[in-house]
């Protein structure tokens, strides 16, 4: 994945998941948004719970991004989402990916599978 830096910035786990499922050849989309109203600024996820929507041939993936610290969090949140049944049903694959830098390799994922 290289160093993690694209146009002079440090890459999000976001971009970090989009350029590697990209290169794997699928069409990604940001579903990720943030709200900002006075006062407050949050993130709002795709059905509360993921941060890209992929679709590769006949497959549609729904990826969490994260740093690997988080990744547990991240897993009992899609476990407790009350969307994720019908998406299972759906036939959709859901995928966390949790990032981390090796001194060696650079920038790696764990790619935990949750569908």
């Amino acid at each position: 994945m290289g160093n993690g830096v694209e146009d002079g910035k440090e890459m999000s786990p976001t971009s970090r998941s989009k350029k590697m499922l990209e290169e794997a050849g699928y069409q990604v989309w940001i579903v990720e948004h943030t709200i900002r109203i006075p006062g407050r600024t949050f993130k709002r996820d795709l059905f509360n719970g993921f941060d890209l929507l992929c679709v590769k041939d006949s497959e549609t993936l729904a990826v969490q991004t994260t740093t690997l610290a988080n990744v547990g969090a991240r897993i009992q949140k899609l476990a407790d989402n009350k969307y994720v049944p019908y998406l299972r049903r759906a036939g959709w694959t859901m995928k966390v990916h949790g990032w981390r830098t090796l001194k060696k390799t650079g920038w790696t994922a764990k790619v935990i599978d949750v569908s």
